[in-house]
């Protein structure tokens, strides 16, 4: 890859042209030809030639436009038909990978949808549709995650209208693995029997989770160590540890002041 066709960040295609006036427009085609991606058949002949017009990122205040040439290639080993393919484009859309996503980072950086349709070009219904599609990728990417083998769980108050939520944390990583709205046995338990990897949790450490501590033994594989931690009304603070063996003890108890 040469350096002027680095600039661009789609390693696949190469510039042939660049104008520069109101926009940076650039012209450029796939470097080579590429084998069939049906049966890796090589080489494969044009039968065509269609032209895209993308936008791709903003290149000091201006912003910059792909003038594509995209083959499209018939195969002769199984007869398929079957155009480019390019990383960092998806078909049938007017935008790069790379300008979506600068679009998501600036919009949940605080960037309001009204600048972003005068620094991008783009409509506020496009932003909110590009930004609500990263957020879905993000959450499909995190649900497969497995339970973390160290566990805690808290409670607290989220608002007025949807009442307590339950956060639960991955303690060997000091990270938040996730957090659900409810903090009852009755509105937890879908969340905790769909949880992914539940039996590799060992240890567990609850605060101040009463109402959902029953819902543990039936959900999880019984951890290894239960710890748990109850606040009461007047401040003290009792903790207790249940071993695999169910024998629960009081571990410490502090009075409040």
């Amino acid at each position: 890859m040469s350096q002027i066709d680095s600039i661009l960040g789609l390693p696949d295609l190469s510039i042939e042209q660049v104008k520069r006036s109101e926009h940076v427009e650039v012209w450029c085609r796939p470097k080579m030809r590429p084998a069939c991606i049906y049966c890796e058949h090589h080489p494969v002949r044009i039968k065509s030639t269609h032209h895209r017009v993308l936008k791709h990122t903003r290149q000091g205040n201006q912003l910059m436009i792909l003038h594509l040439a995209l083959p499209k290639y018939h195969c002769p080993e199984c007869n398929h038909y079957f155009r480019h393919p390019l990383r960092g484009i998806r078909p049938r859309l007017r935008a790069t990978e790379s300008y979506r996503l600068e679009v998501f980072e600036a919009h949940d950086g605080g960037v309001s949808q009204r600048k972003l349709t005068l620094t991008h070009n783009i409509g506020s219904a496009t932003v909110e549709r590009w930004y609500q599609h990263h957020i879905q990728r993000r959450v499909s990417e995190l649900s497969g995650r497995d339970c973390p083998r160290i566990l805690g769980i808290d409670e607290h108050f989220f608002s007025r209208k949807k009442g307590f939520a339950t956060t639960f944390v991955d303690l060997k990583n000091h990270k938040v693995f996730d957090v659900v709205l409810g903090r009852s046995e009755a509105s937890l338990r879908r969340y905790l029997s769909q949880l992914t990897g539940r039996d590799r949790v060992q240890f567990v450490v609850w605060i101040s989770l009463k109402p959902i501590v029953r819902s543990s033994n039936s959900t999880f594989l019984k951890p290894r160590l239960l710890l748990t931690v109850f606040m009461s009304s007047d401040s003290s603070i009792s903790i207790s540890c249940k071993s695999g063996t169910n024998k629960t003890r009081l571990v410490e108890k502090i009075e409040g002041s």
